[in-house]
């Protein structure tokens, strides 16, 4: 009876999904000459007081493709991206090529997230700490401090373009 029950709570979510807006798109882009080194660790969730904490990714493992030039991100172009995932820690790393985009959340937080906080002090950033690095340099950041990188564009989605 039990999986009949969430048969039907999953049948009835699924056709609610169908009308639903396309997922706004957290994607990092290197408009660089060269390789840059990505490392994130994402936020935790509990589903039970005596269970240990998860892994909360909406993108797991992260996702790779050329940039587009015209902004469009067509699902079916993306593919898993070479990345270390250590589902312990909830932390990936991966090397995204010049020229080439990581999609690496879906309905994350961007530049504009305050608006979102407050209405709901409860939420909590996608990212716990987010990394770059690249000749020798290397940038970090951690909580919100990640969100504000990432910039809304027309389309809904939020990009951070390394150049």
């Amino acid at each position: 009876m039990r999986v009949t029950r969430t048969l039907i709570v999953l049948g009835i979510a699924a056709l609610a999904m169908q009308g639903c807006a396309q997922a706004e798109l957290i994607i990092l882009t290197n408009a660089t000459a060269g390789p840059i080194r990505v490392r994130y660790t994402v936020t935790t969730f509990r589903t039970d007081a005596n269970q240990p904490e998860r892994c909360a990714p909406r993108v797991w493992p992260p996702q790779e493709r050329p940039t587009p030039t015209n902004n469009q991100w067509p699902a079916s172009e993306w593919r898993t991206a070479d990345a270390k995932l250590d589902a312990a820690t909830c932390e990936a790393e991966f090397v995204l090529a010049a020229g080439h985009s990581a999609l690496v959340d879906r309905n994350g937080f961007c530049d504009d997230y305050k608006k979102d906080v407050d209405r709901n002090p409860a939420l909590q950033p996608g990212f716990r700490h987010f990394a770059l690095e690249s000749g020798g340099r290397t940038f970090e950041w951690r909580g919100w401090d990640t969100a504000k990188q990432f910039r809304r564009n027309s389309q809904g989605d939020c990009i951070y373009r390394i150049s």
